[in-house]
């Protein structure tokens, strides 16, 4: 529609018809996959609304935060400049929170029905899902912190000015989980309303933040020797960014905290101490290797992934099996080979 010449108003209108597309085609295969019927309940509708009210502020206030914080550095800085750097950046950290659906989709239903079995079982799914996520997330910010340099110079050459400012939003990677994760607990717990007012502190701190860090770090921090330095308007909002993220998932931690204490579990805190010493070790050698360049993600990747494998984080037939994948050659699973009984030719397999 672009390369026809009809506008930027194809853009919205594409969204829109793909996405009306799906609704349709997912509902008609849910309808005759799952054998549901639609009847329409009105008397249930007040409270599905109320239930879903806490999703859905929030959905939003999730996305507006982002927003925000370009507009602000726009507005504050006046300078266009400023404004990519900073959009650049966090465009990057964010393509790492692919993964943060899965949280909600997996994780709620499992939480939902463990709350309703016994408050033991819920506990020690906060305590595993917390295992899993900082296994995970950990890593994943590490990896991109060490190398924002490659990736922006190699992808983004004349914003490397950016650079700063996506070493600082790299930690948006764990702590994003870590608030993703304590929201959908806390929702399966009957505490919904505790993340909208969670998720309405951190927007508000983020603000206050970004209105005196902005300025400043345009004049503190950032690239050349003038008044006002190229990227700190950037660096200035992620540092606010961050502050508000590093208090909405303490914030969490604190509520799920009573929940916590009715167990104890040393595997996960054994398997995250393994998971940050993987990625010192990691760290070490990403400095030592500084002057290989662009070689150096592929070599902390691989480092990272090899550690977390012998240190038993990550099973290692994963690490087999993705290779295998990847070479296109049989794996087989030599913990899961088990005899076959003998049948007869008559029997069906």
């Amino acid at each position: 529609g672009l390369f026809a010449g009809f506008g930027i108003w194809i853009v919205p209108g594409a969204l829109l018809m793909t996405e009306a597309a799906k609704t349709v085609f997912l509902g008609f295969h849910a309808q005759r996959q799952l054998h549901l019927s639609l009847r329409p309940d009105f008397s249930a509708l007040p409270g599905v609304l109320k239930a879903a009210a806490p999703f859905l502020v929030t959905a939003i206030s999730v996305k507006l935060i982002s927003f925000m914080d370009i507009a602000l550095v726009k507005l504050l800085t006046g300078d266009d400049n400023e404004t990519a750097y900073y959009r650049v950046a966090l465009s990057l950290s964010t393509l790492a929170l692919l993964l943060a659906p899965l949280i909600q989709w997996i994780v709620l239903p499992l939480a939902s029905r463990a709350v309703e079995r016994s408050r033991q079982e819920f506990a020690e799914l906060v305590l595993r899902t917390y295992q899993w996520v900082l296994c995970a997330g950990i890593p994943l910010s590490v990896l991109l912190g060490l190398n924002a340099d490659v990736l922006i110079s190699f992808a983004f050459k004349q914003y490397e000015p950016a650079i700063p400012s996506l070493r600082i939003l790299s930690t948006l990677i764990v702590l994003s989980y870590v608030s993703i994760l304590g929201a959908t607990l806390l929702i399966a717990d009957g505490r919904s309303w505790r993340v909208v007012r969670v998720t309405f502190v951190t927007i508000g701190v983020d603000l206050i933040l970004n209105g005196y860090m902005i300025k400043h770090g345009w004049q503190w921090w950032g690239q050349g020797d003038g008044p006002l330095k190229l990227g700190g308007a950037g660096i200035g909002a992620s540092i606010s960014l961050v502050s508000a993220e590093i208090i909405g998932s303490s914030w969490y931690l604190w509520e799920l905290r009573k929940v916590v204490r009715r167990v104890s579990d040393p595997v996960s805190r054994r398997m995250v101490g393994r998971t940050l010493l993987a990625c010192a070790a990691t760290m070490l050698v990403h400095l030592l290797c500084r002057p290989l360049g662009i070689l150096r993600p592929l070599i902390d990747a691989t480092l990272l992934v090899a550690l977390l494998g012998g240190f038993g984080v990550i099973e290692r037939r994963w690490i087999f099996l993705a290779l295998a994948k990847i070479t296109r050659r049989p794996f087989v699973d030599s913990t899961e080979a088990k005899p076959q009984p003998k049948t007869s030719k008559h029997l069906a397999p």
